[in-house]
């Protein structure tokens, strides 16, 4: 996902928090759904990942199949302006390490699998 704000041009992968009832697995298909309307079969873990800016934990995981038409959805959708916005996009993988990612502890594991 591309993102703008606060002056930053960065990029992140889709996410969001797991809701009371929920795993981690079905939060993620859950916010895929959400937030670029896709469904989503999750593979194995890409990396367990705390934030050292807040001390939250994250869970990454690799997709192995999706289906459907892709657009952006959810919170992201509603709050998208031009001091904030959210694109979806798709890169190629060597290109991955020429662009601002976050949590930069992920391409290494995304580019090598």
């Amino acid at each position: 996902m591309h993102r703008y704000n606060c002056g930053k041009e960065y990029y992140v992968l889709p996410g969001g928090g797991v809701e009371d009832s929920e795993t981690p697995e079905q939060a993620a298909i859950r916010e895929a759904k959400e937030e670029t309307g896709l469904e989503v079969v999750l593979s194995e873990r890409l990396i367990d990942y705390v934030d050292p800016r807040d001390g939250n934990p994250h869970i990454y995981f690799f997709v192995s199949f999706f289906s459907g038409k892709i657009a952006l959805g959810g919170e992201e959708a509603v709050i998208n302006n031009p001091e904030d916005f959210y694109e979806l996009e798709w890169h190629p993988l060597d290109e991955l390490e020429a662009i601002t990612f976050y949590p930069e502890e992920i391409i290494d594991r995304i580019v090598q699998h």
